[in-house]
């Protein structure tokens, strides 16, 4: 499973929406010469700027950027949009028609 985007209620100035591949949105709006989302992990615990935060939460990162955003897992996330991938299994037993 991948987590292609995130979505969290709005707040002042603060990126709301996340997206694979895009820069983040403010009020429907993406930031201008924002860097893009490279990556959207699950955590148990976060980790930035030296300080950890303690909790479920989903750390953002950024192409061409050290930069990472820790969002808390918490009732301010409204949305997430996953990618579900299948792998075949060859061994599994074929049911007769």
């Amino acid at each position: 499973m991948k987590i292609i985007s995130i979505v969290r209620k709005v707040a002042n100035n603060i990126p709301d929406t996340f997206v694979l591949g895009e820069r983040p949105i403010i009020n429907n709006a993406a930031i201008p010469d924002g860097p893009t989302v490279s990556a959207i992990k699950f955590q148990e615990t976060g980790y930035a700027k030296g300080q950890a935060y303690r909790g479920p939460c989903y750390i953002v990162s950024f192409t061409e950027s050290s930069i990472k955003r820790i969002i808390p897992a918490d009732k301010n996330i409204v949305d997430i949009a996953v990618e579900m991938t299948t792998k075949s299994n060859e061994n599994a037993p074929v049911l007769p028609e």
